[in-house]
């Protein structure tokens, strides 16, 4: 995800308009919407942004970081974990799997 993505993302997630979001910056609508289109803010802005959405300039700008930490406070949550179920509690599941099997 590039910094245009991610700028959007976290903007919609705190529910701002762009409006809202660029007096927050402290920037222009135009400059933000541009931003969001995938044109590129100065350095010195970056910090600004990355302060009003609460996230490192790493996070807006490195497509390596998954998640920043300051979005789930001090540590990242844990993905969920994987369930699975056994064959037999799939109604059929027998029947189809001797089918394939047949010579």
């Amino acid at each position: 995800m590039g910094l245009s993505e991610r700028l959007k993302l976290l903007r919609t997630r705190k529910g701002w308009t762009q409006e809202e979001a660029a007096d927050r910056d402290g920037v222009s609508k135009n400059a933000l919407a541009n931003w969001e289109r995938g044109s590129r803010p100065q350095p010195n802005l970056l910090r600004q942004v990355a302060e009003a959405y609460g996230v490192s300039v790493e996070y807006l700008t490195d497509p390596l970081v998954k998640q920043d930490k300051t979005l789930f406070g001090d540590e990242t949550p844990p993905p969920p974990a994987p369930t699975f179920k056994p064959a037999a509690t799939f109604p059929g599941i027998r029947d189809l799997l001797a089918e394939s099997y047949v010579a």
